[in-house]
């Protein structure tokens, strides 16, 4: 999600939403340490081990409303990116994810 303003043209704030399993685990504690180190309204990770499967189409709406994003980007797999997709568009948000048709 990024939002930038018209006055700075090489300059955008991103703010992360990463839903993954095992955090630690599966990426090491150097990363886990990295995304911890900002701020929790620019970085929001939700380990699904400790906190179960949250809605994540809900999640990046309110995300993106609530960072003020211009566009939303999602890496997922095809129905997850399709499903955040549809959720951004329906609520107005601009969204992009990858095209599964190869």
């Amino acid at each position: 999600m990024t939002n930038s303003s018209p006055n700075s043209i090489n300059h955008a704030e991103v703010c992360v939403l990463w839903v993954t399993k095992g955090v630690e685990q599966n990426f090491g504690k150097e990363i886990k340490e990295m995304m911890s180190g900002h701020s929790k309204e620019k970085v929001i990770v939700h380990d699904t081990a400790v906190l179960g499967r949250p809605n994540v189409s809900e999640m990046s709406v309110n995300a993106a409303n609530n960072f003020g994003a211009q566009v939303v980007i999602v890496t997922s797999n095809p129905q997850g990116s399709r499903d955040v997709v549809n959720a951004c568009k329906a609520n107005g948000i601009a969204a992009f994810g990858p095209i599964w048709d190869s």
